[in-house]
């Protein structure tokens, strides 16, 4: 049997164990000219775990500082694609994937998340497999995946239709199939990264937390109503004119996503300060909490603002907020605005109106439609918290993830 001489143990970055280079003998006992290298990689699988390769060198000192150089190359070459000996067409490698999968059935193993294998979790990770991640490598070894295309394919599926949460369980079994390539050497252990994704938690209300949720259809609907109720014969001017000031308001917080309203250290509502126009955006300056941020309307408010500006104008109402001014042109008070308020609500009947989860409907109901509808037409929540006059981290906590769908205007 041959033998090992002169054994020398070396260690490159912390990745190898008992990783040794020696002059080898044949059967006959006669020493090999040249060193040969002999490791394990620690945090790989199966039968990427192991190396073994010459140096075809004969010093010692240079043969060593040659398996040291093949070692990291080695390694590195391993977690990204495994062995290119073990490459197999990906019809071949998905084949043989399913038909692990009904072996694991069988033996009921257990599964990444808990569990164990059972027929429907076959039927879905095949699915999967066959119907996004075969088409989605095509030739491609699937070693050679990169983020580039799972985020290609992220953008097909949203584009398509699917929820987060379809995706996120696309992502599962593409874990798996890697897991089973690499224990056989076809890949490495360095999966390239899904792109982030938060799973829809299927609710009726977009929120988490607080006011019920309004969906665009319940705000049409309340805003029929206000403007059919304004249409009666019996209201006194001033109280048809503070209705008409809520449903315009009620429309530009739809279409602004604005926080309905602000009390300040007076305890009056919060008003709009100025009025910029910018290519199709419209856009208010907002001061709350002492800090500045605009928010941006659509074509919607432009609309809005122009009906606004010909009210005033017939009625001769010197204004400077642009809304939620009585006819003398001041501020509603807190009481003024408190009245109308209670008025709106009870038109609508928002006043007893609660979602599916006892959430009562409230003004601030519109601004979480806002935000949900942005969520799911694909904004970034960047876009979404300066808009909205809120924080990235306060939109995570407060709001699901829904399917992306072009941005357009919400009412």
């Amino acid at each position: 049997m041959a033998k090992r001489l002169q054994i020398k143990e070396f260690t490159v970055d912390g990745i190898t164990d008992n990783a040794k280079i020696f002059l080898p003998t044949d059967i006959n006992g006669n020493v090999s000219n040249t060193y040969q290298l002999d490791c394990h990689f620690l945090n790989l699988q199966g039968k990427l775990r192991r190396l073994q390769k010459t140096t075809k060198l004969q010093d010692k000192k240079l043969a060593l500082k040659e398996a040291k150089a093949i070692v990291e190359k080695e390694y590195k070459h391993r977690m990204s694609y495994g062995e290119a000996s073990k490459n197999m067409s990906n019809e071949k490698l998905i084949n043989a994937f399913v038909s692990d999968l009904n072996t694991k059935v069988k033996k009921k193993a257990k599964m990444i998340k808990g569990g164990t294998w059972n027929a429907d979790n076959v039927k879905k990770n095949k699915g999967f497999v066959l119907n996004w991640i075969a088409p989605l490598l095509g030739n491609k070894p699937l070693g050679n995946l990169n983020e580039l295309d799972l985020e290609r394919l992220v953008d097909k599926m949203r584009l398509e239709g699917k929820s987060d949460k379809t995706i996120g369980n696309c992502r599962t079994a593409l874990s798996y199939l890697w897991q089973f390539a690499q224990v056989r050497g076809i890949v490495g252990a360095t999966q390239p990264k899904f792109p982030p994704l938060r799973p829809t938690v299927y609710r009726k209300s977009g929120v988490k937390k607080g006011n019920a949720f309004a969906s665009p259809i319940e705000v049409r609907e309340a805003l029929g109503k206000i403007e059919k109720y304004l249409q009666k014969n019996d209201l006194t001017e001033n109280q048809r004119h503070k209705l008409y000031m809520f449903f315009m308001w009620w429309k530009l917080l739809a279409d602004t996503g604005m926080r309905p309203y602000i009390r300040d250290k007076n305890n009056v509502p919060l008003e709009l300060k100025e009025l910029t126009h910018s290519k199709n955006l419209m856009t208010f300056a907002r001061y709350e909490k002492r800090i500045r941020y605009t928010a941006n309307g659509t074509g919607a408010s432009y609309k809005i603002v122009d009906e606004l500006k010909a009210y005033y104008k017939e009625n001769k109402i010197k204004n400077e907020q642009l809304c939620m001014v009585g006819l003398d042109g001041k501020v509603f008070s807190r009481k003024a605005y408190e009245i109308g308020l209670e008025m709106i609500l009870e038109i609508t009947g928002w006043n007893k109106k609660k979602d599916a989860h006892g959430n009562q409907f409230a003004q601030y109901s519109i601004r979480h439609m806002h935000i949900t509808e942005s969520l799911k037409r694909g904004e970034r929540k960047i876009d979404i918290a300066k808009r909205c006059g809120t924080s990235v981290r306060q939109i995570e906590e407060t709001y699901y993830e829904f399917i992306h769908e072009a941005r357009e205007p919400i009412i």
